[in-house]
């Protein structure tokens, strides 16, 4: 059952659940390919911890910008509602339509490759 359209949303979440959901965000799907590519690509194990500290910084400054916009923007939208605010509808509006057609349907092809790696390597190897 839907609530009433006139109950304010409910701030539920707390600091745990917020690390966990960002946490799940960052590492995604990615983990399980990149690594290699990443390692493949520098001459020493330091230069690949490097190269992660420098990306968890930089996911770092992405997540504190986007919870300041998220204070002075409070409400649903996210993304859409910060580059509405900031750039006008027409931005927010090819925002949306990027996201539904570029940036999750890539997501989601690399999780399946991801986690389907095995399966496509043995069909690959048998001929089929």
């Amino acid at each position: 059952m839907l609530p009433p359209p006139n109950l304010p949303l409910a701030q539920e979440l707390g600091l745990r659940d917020a690390t966990v959901i960002v946490a799940g965000t960052v590492i995604g799907s990615g983990i399980f390919v990149v690594p290699f590519s990443v390692a493949n690509q520098l001459s020493s194990f330091s230069a690949v911890l490097a190269v992660w500290i420098a990306g968890g910084l930089l996911s770092l400054a992405g997540a504190l910008a986007l919870g300041e916009l998220g204070a002075a923007f409070p409400g649903t939208g996210g993304l859409y509602v910060y580059l509405r605010h900031g750039y006008g509808k027409q931005v927010a509006f090819l925002y949306g339509w990027s996201l539904l057609t570029l940036i999750h349907s890539e997501s989601i092809a690399t999780a399946w490759g991801a986690l389907n790696l095995p399966t496509l390597l043995a069909l690959a190897l048998c001929g089929q």
